[in-house]
């Protein structure tokens, strides 16, 4: 074999391979994509019209003959492949300027032919000379085009393929129906709550159910009792996105049930019913505390109240066979109940504090039983004794020697105990004198003493300040302490206490408010005209005047400061300092006692406008921090209920008549009380007045955890109730700011917001831990409080006498100068 001759054949094979290959593997690629769309078509089919069985089975048969149809097909390729004339005739096909060249060349190569004549070895080898020649121009690419062609095709047929499992939610599983028609996948999924479940008869169960993948058009609940072989059935409804509920009421027995949708069943599932173990019989033996004498009780209802301190014995009958029972509290720990040998179960221990608590029952089996709606055990405080200085009771004069007797009323609720009177010289040490007690009982007595002005040695314009004080018998935290309000003896010339007289027009001068004119009106005058304001001034009043204005200034510092007997002496001060400067001022005098005088006259026409503007604003914004905690509470009741709405929807509601009953007889008016309200307890009709309903202790709390609900509103409780947290405490600040300038408003009231604010902020923490069950208690404990401070504000709010106009006339305009510099002092404003 000449060169030629090899190359020829060398080249001839190589084009015989890639043939061979190339019709293998275009075979195999349109095979496998014919055999995609297929798959394609029918999963598209199944996805969108739930393909009976039989069609799925005819498309697996149709794919399994393509497979058959691929195999046999590429046996006799395999078994039978192109042999080099086969690849020399394809080329030529290919490129018909070679003619028949190279298929001949290729037939003696072969041996098909061979050269048996004379001269016919010559033409061979020319012949083959010459293909070699045309092979040698020729680029067989046609092979690789035609594998870049197929592979496209599938390409095609992969993407398309990714496409739908993409966009599909059950993609892969309508491919697996159309694979294997008989496997049990479906489009949707179910998950269905609570499953195979033990309940106490009786109860209500709610079917809870998930689909996941294709939503379901028609879902459908059904179930039977006991051995019934008929099915009844009922449409889920949908109350949240993508969760079912359909409730199953005081069932009994067994029940079995199952749920489906679409081409899909759940299992079955089975609720099986018992006898739970009931609380039969409930007592709770109260001992209050030793120091108010009162008889053990025994208490049938499950929602006493007692006084703080008193010992409570839990005794508690159960049916069935009960194996452990406890005390569960909503903030404090529980606590474990012991079996005695009456077969019942006590346990002890002394009220502190509010709470709301559950009796535990488990059985043997480890099933629990129990009051599902929570008992309330409300703690009420030992309030201190009401004081009240019945006579004199008011400011009187007296002279240096005379001996004033006193009366005192003293109520208390379990006991009054030691009853002193407390007196002073202004700017002095105080004195005390414990009275003589009389009365039948005592819890309401009547006190007398008397108070000796000889010792004291008065002077003119001197004073003499007392009030009453009395201890109730509180061993536990006590003793309560008791005060009246202060009165004054004062040693002057005039028939009347300064502060009893009336001023020209029979205008009645509030003592307190002579003492601001006084020194608003020394205030403004500056240095340089003091001796034009006060020509005919002594220098001892002027001193009084600077002594008074520096005493001002230590009580006003002390009183910010919160310091109480800083304050006091300084207040003690400036009054004895106002009173000297009254006695050596004929001017002030006249005009307090007998209505002369133009000075005081036009200050005090300026106090009075200023206190009716200052009254005005002082309502207006007590009316408003009104209106701001009903807006919270409001809202506050709103969250509530997204807490309920978060756990069981049967939990029942916070009963708390029985309590508020008991809290209105514990604070209700007694003798020499007045009808004076207990702090934090109005009565009910204040309420009713107020417009406000009286459900804020009658929130519910919750049993259990309670189910964490993955939806928008229970999301954004926790910022919600944040913003309420805070928008309580900025309350509590402006109450503290109004309590400095209304009377009426004491730093209670702030104190009250505050506590409030913190059950407010302990609810925004839990329900981002997503404990609706604490944010829900929290929340009522935080509701009921901004209910009783909406109640106390609102009759603060009713309780508006309108004051007297000192002057009808308009002030002289030269002296207006004096007068808004006045106001401007006296509102703060510098």
């Amino acid at each position: 074999m000449n060169k030629h001759s090899q190359y020829n054949a060398d080249r001839l094979e190589t084009i015989r391979r890639a043939k061979n290959r190339t019709a293998r593997l275009t075979w195999t690629i349109n095979i496998a994509a014919a055999a995609l769309f297929v798959l394609l078509t029918v999963a598209l089919l199944d996805y969108w019209l739930l393909l009976p069985w039989p069609a799925r089975a005819a498309n697996a048969a149709l794919l399994t003959g393509l497979g058959v149809f691929w195999a046999t097909r590429l046996w006799r390729l395999i078994r039978r492949p192109a042999n080099l004339k086969a690849a020399a005739l394809e080329l030529e096909a290919r490129r018909p300027e070679l003619g028949c060249v190279v298929s001949t060349a290729a037939e003696y190569l072969t041996g098909e032919r061979s050269a048996t004549q004379d001269y016919e070895p010559e033409l061979v080898d020319a012949l083959q000379e010459q293909a070699a020649k045309k092979l040698l121009l020729i680029e067989t690419r046609w092979y690789r085009t035609q594998m870049v062609q197929t592979a496209s095709v599938l390409a095609g047929a992969l993407a398309v393929m990714v496409v739908f499992l993409a966009i599909a939610p059950a993609g892969w599983v309508a491919l697996r129906r159309s694979l294997w028609p008989w496997t049990p996948a479906a489009y949707t999924r179910i998950e269905v709550e609570p499953g195979n479940v033990e309940i106490p008869e009786g109860r209500d169960q709610e079917i809870t159910t998930r689909f996941k993948g294709r939503p379901p058009k028609h879902p459908q609940l059904y179930w039977r009792t006991g051995n019934n072989p008929h099915w009844q059935q009922a449409s889920l409804t949908m109350p949240d996105q993508g969760t079912y509920v359909h409730p199953l009421k005081n069932l009994r027995g067994t029940i079995q049930y199952r749920v489906a949708a679409n081409d899909v069943v759940s299992p079955d599932y089975e609720i099986t019913t018992f006898i739970p173990p009931e609380i039969k019989h409930l007592a709770i033996q109260v001992d209050y505390p030793a120091y108010t004498k009162q008889k053990s009780v025994e208490e049938r209802t499950p929602n006493p109240s007692v006084v703080r301190g008193s010992h409570l014995t839990f005794r508690v009958t159960a049916s069935g066979q009960i194996d452990t029972a406890r005390l569960r509290f909503a903030n404090q720990p529980g606590i474990e109940l012991k079996r005695n040998e009456k077969d019942e179960w006590t346990t002890s221990f002394t009220a502190r504090k509010d709470a709301y608590y559950w009796i535990e029952l488990t059985d043997k089996k480890g099933r629990k039983s129990g009051n599902e709606k929570p008992y309330h055990l409300t703690v009420l405080p030992d309030e201190p004794p009401d004081v009240q200085v019945f006579s004199p009771g008011m400011d009187i004069r007296a002279d240096a020697t005379n001996k004033i007797p006193l009366k005192i009323s003293v109520a208390d609720d379990f006991g009054v105990g030691e009853v002193k009177l407390i007196f002073h010289k202004v700017n002095q040490t105080e004195q005390s004198i414990v009275c003589v007690k009389q009365g039948a009982n005592d819890k309401d007595v009547t006190a007398t003493a008397e108070i000796d002005l000889s010792p004291l040695q008065l002077k003119e314009y001197e004073l003499v300040a007392y009030h009453a004080e009395a201890a109730d018998n509180n061993t536990l935290d006590g003793p309560g302490i008791g005060k009246s309000p202060v009165y004054f003896i004062e040693y002057t010339t005039k028939e009347k206490a300064l502060s009893q007289c009336n001023g020209g027009n029979g205008q009645k001068i509030n003592l307190l408010e002579t003492q601001k004119q006084i020194i608003a009106a020394t205030t403004v005058v500056k240095e340089n005209e003091i001796e034009s304001r006060f020509p005919d001034s002594p220098p001892e009043a002027r001193s009084e005047f600077a002594a008074a204005i520096t005493s001002m200034d230590g009580a006003t510092k002390a009183l910010d400061s919160l310091r109480r007997p800083a304050a006091l002496r300084a207040e003690d001060e400036t009054l004895e300092h106002l009173y000297q400067a009254t006695r050596l001022l004929p001017e002030l005098e006249a005009g307090m006692c007998r209505g002369q005088g133009n000075c005081i006259k036009i200050v005090l026409e300026a106090i009075e406008k200023l206190k009716e503007s200052q009254k005005k604003q002082r309502e207006e914004q007590l009316s408003t921090l009104i209106n701001q905690a009903k807006r919270l509470a409001q809202a506050q009741a709103k969250l509530n209920d997204l807490y309920r709405a978060a756990q069981d929807p049967n939990s029942p509601q916070q009963d708390s008549e029985k309590t508020a009953a008991s809290q209105d007889k514990k604070n209700g008016a007694r003798p020499g009380q007045g009808g004076r309200p207990r702090q934090g307890h109005p009565n009910e009709p204040a309420r009713a007045e107020g417009g406000q309903p009286n459900d804020g202790e009658r929130r519910e709390a919750r049993n259990g955890e309670g189910e964490k609900q993955d939806n928008e509103s229970l999301t954004q409780s926790g910022p919600d109730q944040k913003q309420l947290g805070d928008e309580a405490n900025e309350l509590a600040s402006k109450l503290r700011e109004l309590s400095g300038k209304d009377p009426r408003v004491s730093n209670r009231y702030s104190r009250d917001m505050r506590e409030i604010a913190a059950h407010l902020d302990q609810a925004a923490q839990y329900t981002v831990e997503r404990n609706f069950h604490s944010a829900g208690i929290e929340g009522g404990f935080g509701l009921s409080g901004l209910t009783r401070l909406i109640s106390a504000l609102e009759v603060l709010y009713q309780d508006n006498p309108r004051a007297t106009d000192l002057a009808a006339e308009e002030y002289p305009k030269e002296y207006e100068k004096w007068i808004a510099e006045y106001l401007r002092k006296l509102s703060y404003e510098e």
